[in-house]
């Protein structure tokens, strides 16, 4: 949601065209009658839609039926029988492994790239990213993929883990799930891709240079959305970073409730930033989603900037906030 595209692969038209964004311009209108006599319906309270949720009313479910929930994202732990597959040394700055591993489904594969930075020795710190709507296109993942978000992990000296999840670049569908019409097919997908995550710490854990006690969860947009999940369900992350998320405005988007971030957050414990634009389309859900969560107080942090330009005059802002709290919950890099 952060940038104009992405608003739109959302599938969600409260999302969409109700945001006021700088971006998406301006709007003209000229008035058939006396303007006075359309004042009293253009100043007029506008009524929820039937499908939009009121947080104040809502309550996650039972640490029963939650029980319940957690053993859909349950897998078998095959051998992985990893391969790495491509090495690009290129950079200056980073090494990039090109891996595949097996997944925890259907008898697929997953792709993961793994940057490693060439100026610390390991083992490294390593932040799992989970990216934005623009992974949905069917291309190829080429060098730093979203890297106006990813790169400033390897220049804090960490390394980078970036699985191509189900439904993304190479493994994308070539189209995008009918949330309203699929609400369980849309389910399964995402627990694959919560599968896929947890794989590849399986992965990671399998390596001797990686610090396996110093693993963060890193999600932007759709990311930070199900971050509460990701944080929820995988009890080896140490810290999540949850950048321009909120929990889904619609019924639609909480169409199950395994998938429903509001039924994850309350059971989420390990220390979480949020960072949001006050422009953004989430932004009346993104206080809910840090009320629900489960993180004391004094352990999640919630950043809003004045408005959506997270790309831009906040950059560098931004990029501090996360390398300090990645330094304040994962330790310096030695």
């Amino acid at each position: 949601m952060l940038v104009k595209q992405n608003v739109h692969k959302l599938n969600c038209d409260t999302a969409c065209s109700w945001n006021r964004l700088a971006v998406n311009g301006f709007r003209c209108v000229k008035y058939a009658g006396d303007i006075h006599s359309f004042a009293e319906g253009l100043l007029a309270p506008i009524p929820m839609r039937s499908n939009e949720r009121n947080f104040a009313t809502l309550t996650p479910c039972s640490d029963e039926e939650y029980n319940f929930i957690l053993r859909q994202f349950e897998y078998d732990r095959l051998p992985l029988d990893s391969n790495v597959v491509k090495i690009d040394d290129s950079s200056p700055l980073w090494k990039e492994e090109i891996i595949t591993f097996n997944a925890s489904y259907a008898r697929e594969t997953v792709i993961a790239h793994l940057f490693l930075p060439k100026a610390v020795a390991p083992p490294y710190q390593v932040v799992v990213y989970w990216p934005h709507n623009g992974a949905l296109e069917k291309r190829p993942f080429t060098g730093m993929e979203q890297q106006d978000f990813t790169e400033m992990i390897l220049q804090s000296n960490r390394a980078l883990m970036f699985p191509v999840y189900q439904g993304t670049y190479e493994r994308s569908y070539g189209q995008y799930l009918d949330w309203s019409k699929e609400p369980r097919a849309t389910t399964d997908w995402i627990i694959h891709v919560c599968q896929d995550m947890c794989r590849s710490i399986d992965y990671l854990e399998s390596r001797g240079d990686i610090n396996t006690d110093k693993i963060a969860y890193y999600g932007v947009s759709v990311g930070a959305a199900c971050g509460p999940m990701a944080l929820a369900i995988e009890e080896r992350f140490k810290t999540g970073i949850l950048l321009a998320g909120g929990l889904p405005n619609s019924t639609v988007l909480a169409s199950t409730p395994e998938i429903d971030p509001m039924n994850h957050a309350h059971r989420v414990k390990v220390p979480v930033l949020m960072i949001n634009g006050k422009e953004d389309p989430l932004a009346f859900a993104q206080q809910p989603m840090y009320d629900f969560m489960g993180t004391l107080a004094e352990h999640k942090r919630h950043i809003v900037y004045p408005d959506n330009s997270l790309l831009g005059s906040h950059r560098d802002e931004i990029r501090k906030e996360i390398v300090d709290w990645l330094y304040r919950y994962l330790g310096p890099i030695e």
